[in-house]
């Protein structure tokens, strides 16, 4: 037997006798459809308190912008949760010439290995809505590095346009999406042997290849390596030359 079901909210203290005076919101799934992300409703459905935390950065020139911003957001989520948060919302603000969003899964590590060194990491979940994961393996990685939930908003968008184009409804596309990406998911699960995703979410069972030692001990703490790799400066520079090139003249004429 396997299961995807997943709880936001709180952790209940297993050494203490008395009973968990926090409510937790259980999805049967952790890609959540559009329905279920409704961030009104997963504060309304559970009573948990939520927080918004957006993750993008100025482009200023500084390669070490990226890393700045990260250490931000690792720091706006320790508040956050210090003044009772309980589901923190990790989303991408619009993105422009001189404005850039954080990769996701970087984003998303860090929040989760501050929180741990904070000891703070069982007063919350975490919640994804960007638009820089769509497959199987984006959502493998995110849950193996501490994401609760995720919400693919861009994948939404796409089949909602294409259903309003068949005259369809988008609701069935929303959730066979949702099924083949679940299946994906046990799959990945069933082949390290692990049956829930309770036991999974988190692990960290993943190998870093092209990381430098800075990189790996300050955001993905415990993940082994095998070579040593790129630094934050070298990082903030390939987002910093991708921006470049999406909003550069010759973007203009593709």
């Amino acid at each position: 037997v396997m299961s995807l079901a997943v709880g936001l909210g709180p952790r209940h203290d297993l050494m203490q006798e008395e009973l968990n005076p926090h409510a937790r919101l259980e999805l049967h799934h952790p890609v959540m459809i559009p329905a279920t992300y409704q961030q009104h409703q997963l504060e309304e459905n559970s009573g948990l308190k939520q927080h918004s935390l957006k993750m993008a950065y100025p482009l200023s020139g500084d390669h070490r912008a990226m890393h700045k911003a990260l250490n931000q957001l690792g720091v706006a989520a320790e508040t956050a949760v210090r003044e009772g948060s309980q589901i923190l919302v990790l989303e991408h603000e619009a993105v422009a010439e001189d404005r850039a969003a954080l990769p996701l899964l970087w984003a998303v590590v860090y929040v989760h290995q501050h929180l741990l060194r904070e000891g703070l990491r069982a007063r919350c979940s975490l919640v994804v809505a960007a638009d820089d994961a769509w497959e199987t393996h984006h959502f493998a990685t995110l849950l193996g590095f501490g994401a609760e939930a995720i919400y693919p908003a861009m994948v939404y968008r796409l089949l909602q346009k294409d259903a309003e184009t068949a005259g369809s409804d988008a609701s069935v596309a929303f959730e066979q999406y949702q099924d083949a990406a679940g299946k994906g998911l046990l799959k990945i699960m069933a082949k390290m042997g692990i049956s829930t995703l309770r036991a999974y979410q988190g692990a960290q069972l993943f190998e870093a290849i092209g990381l430098s030692r800075e990189v790996i001990e300050e955001a993905f703490t415990g993940t082994f390596r095998h070579v040593e790799g790129l630094s934050w400066s070298a990082l903030g520079r390939e987002v910093s030359e991708l921006y470049a090139h999406a909003f550069g003249p010759e973007s203009e004429t593709e």
